[in-house]
Formats: structure tokens, sequence, C-alpha cells
């Protein structure tokens, strides 16, 4: 369960790092100041701001016009009011005035005369005595003049529609009893400059009309001033005299037709107020709030307190959790799940486990500080896209170092990992998810093969090269401007060709920290001007020739089944360096007398059995690795001393079995394996007198026997075919190495 902690420990520091609020300080800045570094969104985020807000509903409420209630059926009531005033001198009004009676002479006209004249005094009375109940209804005096000009319902109707012209006229514009109060408007907390325009509601119909304020209305006082001034021209068909009356009448009469009507102006500039929408600032992830030297606007400081609030807020808590939960999910399933069951095809050991977590978390540091750069870079430089910028990461630099150390499988495991968190980690980009995926796959073949450091460095070009269709159709699906083509398809050859430069500047510190062997490391190893190969070649020229043709046997064999031949052969010119501590105690090296013919059977067998030890500490101090000791410490595995162990037990003495076993542990990978019995058939091999295949073949077969009875390949994953493959193998190998030649006569002996 220790690897399943490591993994939530990884997932949460990739999520932090994913996580804008935690890497990102907020700067703290006053009104006016200056910036010291560009200030960027660290995600998508939007602030909204209430002072504008505010001031934008203020300023609609003030463009709202005031609204009146408008009464255009002013100037009929007014008329039918006056008419209805006279009603009662309609009964007592004749129809049309009388013809004049012509005089005549002789007493019979006077007395018509008479008549006449009685009558029309009668009929004057009756009129004059109408006329109270009329000024009642008025409400003001009528005039002798007026009264005289009335003399027939004709003269009365050319008088009500004199003075219904006159109001008809007044009320032509709209009249308002004080203009000031649609100037300016104050009403509990409301407070607004009117605008020039006035909403007038028709009381009758309901429909609105909208006028100037200036224009459009006019005072009561000012209206009664021009009725004076055009009596004249309005009414023409009676006396001056009734016309100066009815002039003063009307202008009496005269009142304000429109009201302002606050309730309704106020609930007008409220839904003007809240039709407005909230004013916000929005920014895209990276977006430049604020760029390097320019003054702190109010603004800026909003969106920095918004910034600060939320550095930890719900919404934060919930990202982190839900990006460390993929990640997890990913780290899980690379690198724990696997080993539950086909751990040997995945090739995730304890070894590889920490390499790998230490390589992803390696990379996504350094690719949050790459996207920092990017962000400063594309502030100070707006005509870099920061697309470019991105592909630029020599994020495939980790998994060419992977794929030149790790089987095909783990290796593209670990990509598609990383590709995914690099992604979780740039704003969940799928597509940088797919450029990451093809381009670190492309990179992990093409170095695969790479035996020289020179190779490396082209591998990356070449797929930088290779990405350049992509990167460009990848831009075409977010942008179609040729120049973040061209800049995006530049950034992909960068980034790839820099990641074989950092393969070869990082990849040493890796493999020392992991004791990872790449096969550039496997080859320079095979030079034999190695320090410590050198050594082994003078001080153990036997066991060095021993080592070379073993490392031959385990070529082939592990070339037949599949297996790591560089490696393995690479293992086999070391395994034997502890025995230049003793060179003259084995066998190959001596020259003269055997120094174990004095020697009791136990010292011998610790003598022997520390060579192991002795390689194992050689191999270390030269700085080979762990891989390279591996086979040092496995090519014995946990088996015995045979010769020695027999001898001390002819001897009679007490012997423990223990005394004369190797410390192993036994072969745990297929190339140390292939060492171990490589090591022993050629041994055995040497002490052969007929050494033909058919011999050869069996006493191989009996090695690999004796080994599995021992139980020494139970910790490595060989199948019985695959040793069967290499017993195969091997006899043929073995069988080319003692192959005699032809005798020659003796006088060809030396000559060319």
């Amino acid at each position: 369960m220790h690897r399943v902690a490591v993994l939530v420990l990884v997932a949460g520091a990739l999520s932090a790092l994913g996580t804008a609020q935690i890497t990102r300080p907020v700067d703290r800045y006053r009104l006016g100041e200056f910036t010291s570094r560009s200030i960027r969104a660290p995600y998508d985020l939007t602030v909204v701001d209430e002072e504008a807000t505010r001031q934008q509903r203020a300023a609609a409420a003030a463009a709202a016009p005031p609204i009146g209630t408008l009464d255009s059926q002013s100037a009929t009531r007014l008329e039918a009011h006056f008419a209805q005033a006279w009603a009662p001198l309609v009964p007592l009004l004749p129809p049309e005035a009388p013809a004049p009676v012509p005089p005549r002479a002789g007493n019979g006209s006077r007395a018509a005369n008479e008549r006449a004249r009685r009558l029309a005094a009668e009929n004057r009375r009756r009129i004059d005595d109408g006329f109270p109940d009329v000024e009642q209804r008025l409400g003001a005096e009528v005039p002798a003049a007026v009264r005289v000009a009335i003399e027939d319902r004709d003269d009365l109707d050319r008088l009500i529609e004199g003075f219904g012209a006159l109001v008809a006229d007044a009320y032509r514009t709209p009249l308002v009893a004080d203009a000031q109060v649609f100037d300016r408007l104050r009403a509990g907390n409301l407070s607004a400059v009117a605008s020039a325009r006035v909403v007038l509601v028709d009381r009758a119909t309901g429909l609105e009309t909208t006028t100037d304020a200036a224009s459009g209305l006019r005072e009561v006082g000012t209206a009664r001033t021009a009725l004076r001034s055009r009596a004249g021209d309005l009414v023409t068909e009676v006396p001056e005299a009734v016309v100066g009356w009815l002039t003063t009448m009307a202008a009496a009469w005269l009142g304000p037709n429109v009201t302002f009507d606050e309730a309704a102006t106020l609930e007008r500039r409220r839904a003007a107020a809240d039709a407005v929408l909230p004013v916000s600032l929005a920014f895209r992830r990276n977006e430049l709030i604020l760029g390097e030297g320019q003054p702190v606007t109010r603004q800026t400081l909003l969106v920095l307190d918004v910034l600060r609030q939320q550095r930890m807020d719900r919404d934060t808590w919930r990202r982190l959790a839900g990006r460390a939960g993929v990640i997890l999910s990913l780290l899980l399933v690379a690198f724990w799940m696997p080993t539950r069951g086909d751990r040997a095809r995945l090739d995730i050991d304890t070894r590889h486990f920490p390499y790998l977590v230490t390589s992803l978390a390696g990379t996504a540091v350094a690719f949050r500080a790459w996207v920092e750069v990017v962000g400063s870079l594309a502030a100070r430089y707006p005509g870099l896209p920061e697309p470019a910028l991105l592909v630029g990461f020599p994020a495939a630099a980790s998994v060419m170092h992977a794929r030149m150390i790790l089987p095909l499988q783990a290796a593209t495991l670990y990509l598609g990992v990383q590709s995914l968190c690099l992604g979780l980690l740039w704003q969940l980009d799928l597509l940088y998810v797919v450029y990451l995926l093809v381009s670190g796959g492309i990179a992990g073949l093409l170095v695969w093969p790479c035996n020289r450091r020179q190779c490396v460095v082209r591998a990356g070009l070449l797929t930088g090269l290779v990405m350049v269709p992509l990167a460009a159709c990848l831009t075409l699906l977010t942008d179609a401007r040729g120049a973040i083509l061209v800049w995006t398809t530049a950034g992909a050859v960068m980034g790839c060709g820099l990641s074989g430069i950092v393969v070869l500047a990082v990849g040493p510190l890796f493999e020392w920290m992991f004791g990872h062997l790449t096969r550039i490391r496997l080859v320079e190893l095979m030079n034999y001007q190695h320090p410590l190969l050198r050594r082994i070649t003078e001080v153990t020229p036997g066991t060095f020739q021993h080592s070379v043709t073993v490392g031959l046997l385990a070529d082939a064999a592990a070339h037949a089944i599949g297996a790591d031949a560089l490696l393995a052969r690479v293992g086999a010119l070391y395994h034997d360096a502890g025995k230049t501590e003793h060179p003259d105690c084995f066998t190959e090296n001596q020259q003269g007398p055997n120094p174990h013919d004095h020697m009791p059977p136990g010292e011998s067998a610790r003598v022997i059995i520390g060579h192991v030890e002795a390689g194992e500490r050689l191999v270390r101090e030269f700085g080979l690795g762990e891989r390279v000791a591996d086979f040092v410490r496995e090519h014995h595995g946990t088996s015995t001393v045979r010769s020695f162990l027999v001898k001390a037990q002819q001897a009679g003495d007490p012997v423990d079995p223990g005394d004369f076993r190797y410390p192993g542990p036994r072969p745990r990978s297929r190339e140390t394996a292939i060492l171990m019995i490589a090591d022993q058939v050629e041994a055995t091999s040497r002490s052969m007198d007929d050494p033909s295949e058919d011999n050869l073949r069996a006493m191989v077969q009996a090695t690999i026997d004796r080994n599995q009875g021992e139980r020494q390949f139970d910790d490595c994953p060989l199948s019985l075919r695959e040793l069967a493959t290499i017993g195969d193998t091997l006899a043929q190998v073995l069988a080319s190495v003692h192959h005699r030649r032809v005798k020659y006569p003796a006088s060809v002996i030396g000559s060319r």
C-alpha cells in the first residue's frame, strides 16, 4: 500500500500545480501604483464591477423620461361646460332674429309699430331674466354688450363656437401648471436629472406619446397670454366686445391638462435601471489583465481583490479535488494495477516505479514553470502566440528517456499518463493531449535504436519535422491565421529538437539516481578503454577472455528469446570483476601452483564466493549502475561451490552447506538468468575432452535442468519454451567456438 500512498501524494502535488490559486500568488497594489510585472488571469474569471454597474443603472434611470398624465378631452369638456351654462337661455331665444317692422304711416301703422316694440321689449325682458341663472353657472358676470349681442339662438351658437375655438387653440399644445416639475425629480432615494423628453399617457385611451419637454409643453400662463394675442384671429363673427369677454372667460377657465405622475416615473426608472445587466470584467485563462509598468486602476484592484477572495474558496477546493481524482485514477492504472497482474510484461518493478513517478513529477513542475514563462513572453511580445510557445516545451524528453530504459509497453503507458496529466494542467486541452501523444510516440520510436548521443538529437529534430503537419492541422482547428500557423509549426520543431538536447543533459542524472542503463551507456561500457574493464583485462586476462565468450553466448541467447541482448553482453563483461581481488584463486588466471591445494575447503569457498561481493563493490565504485550490479549479484544465484563442498565432506569435518552457498539473490530477470546458464556452460565446456555439438547440447541441457532443480529460475520470467530456445542457441554457439581448424603442415606454420 505504500505505492498507493505515494501515488496519492503525487496526484495531490500535480493537482496543486494545475490550480492557479495555489501556484500564482495574488499581487497587492494600491490605486495609481505601477505594476512590477504583468498580471494575467490564472483561470477563466468573471468579476462584477458593482460601482460601474451602479453608475450605469443610475444613468439609465436618469435617461428614462418623466411620465405625465394627459387629459386630451380638456378643451371639449370646457366647451361643453360653457355651452351647458347657457342652457337656461336657449328656450328664451327665438330661433332667429325677428324681421324689423318698417315704420308705417297712419293710425293703424302706429298701432302696429307699437305692438312690435312692446313684443320686442317683452322678449328682451324674458331674455334678460334668464341671464342671472347663466351668470351663476358661468361663475362670472355677463356684460351688457354681450347681452345685447345675443338676440337669438344663432348668436348664442356663434358665441359658444367662439369660446370653443379659443380653448381648442389654447389646448393645442398640452398645458402644465409649472414646467419646472419636469426639470428635476426627487423622490425617496432616487434622484436624477430628467431627460429632454417627456412621455405623455392619455388618460382616456392609455396611449403613450413622447414629446419634447421644452417645445411640446406650455405653462398655463403662457397659454393665456398667447390666447389674448390670437383671439381676434380665432373669433371673427362676433362683436369685438364679445371677443374680449370670451377671451377673458377662456383664459380664466384654462387649466393644466398634463400632470406629473411621480409613481409611474419612479417605476419606469426602476425598470430602466433593472434592465441594465451587471457590468462584468471577463478574462480567459492566461489573458492579460494589466501589463508590466502600467498604472493600477480601480478595476484592476477589483479583479485582484476577487482573486484574493477566491484563492481557496469552495470552487477552488472542488477543482483541486476533481483534478487530483482524475490524476490519481491515471496513476493507479499505470503504476499500481499492472503490478497486481502482468508485472513482468510491463516491467514496472520497484526500481522503475520511483523513476517513473519522479520523471512525471519533474516534467509536470518544469511544464508549470514553462507555462509561467509563456505567459510572461506573451504579455511582453503580443505577436508571439501562446500555442506556439506551449508546443515549444520539450515534453517528449521524458518519454524519449523512458523509452531508452523501459520496454515498449511500459513506455507507452507512461506516455499516455504524462500526456493526460499535462493536459489537465493546461486548461483541460484535448488538442494539446493529442499533440503530446503523437509527438511522444514518434520520438520514442525514433530514439529506441540510438546507440550514440548524436542520434538522440537527430531523433528529436526528425520528430519535430514529422510533427509539422499535425501541428498545422491542430492550429487550423483553433486559428486559421497564417502567422499563427507558422509560429506554431516552428514551435513544434523547436520543442522536439530541444527534447533531444534535454535527454542528453538530464538523462545521466536520472541514470545515476536510479541505476538505469540506456543503450548509449551500454555501448560506452563495452569500450575496452573503460577503467574497470582495463583493470579486468590487465589483472585477470583469463577471466576477461572467459567474460568475452560468456558475453557472446548471452548475446546470442538473449536475441533468440527477444531479451535485451546488449544489456546481457555488457553484464557478462563485468560479472566477474570481483575476481581481480584474488586473481590467482581462479583457474582461468592460474599459471603456477593452485593456491587452493594448500587452503582448507571452507576458506577456499569463502574466497570464491567473495568475488561476488567484491565485484558488486567495484561496479558501484566505478558507477556502472544497479543493472550491471544485478549481473554480479545474481549470476551464481544461491547455488553452492560444489567442488569445495564435496572436498570438505570427503575430509570428514562437520560441514554447514550454507557456508558453501552464494548469497544470491536468484536471477530476477531474463538477462541475468541467461548469464547464469552461459557462465556455467562456458566454464564446463573448457574442461570437456570431446566438445562435439551433441556432447555440448547434452551438457547445456544438464546445466539448465540442474538449475531448475535448484529452483534458480523461480524469480525470473522465463518460460519453459524460452529455456529450450536458450539451450539450443548456447549449444550452437559453443559448437562454433570449439570448432577445430584443419591442421596445417609444419612448413606453412608462421608463413604468410
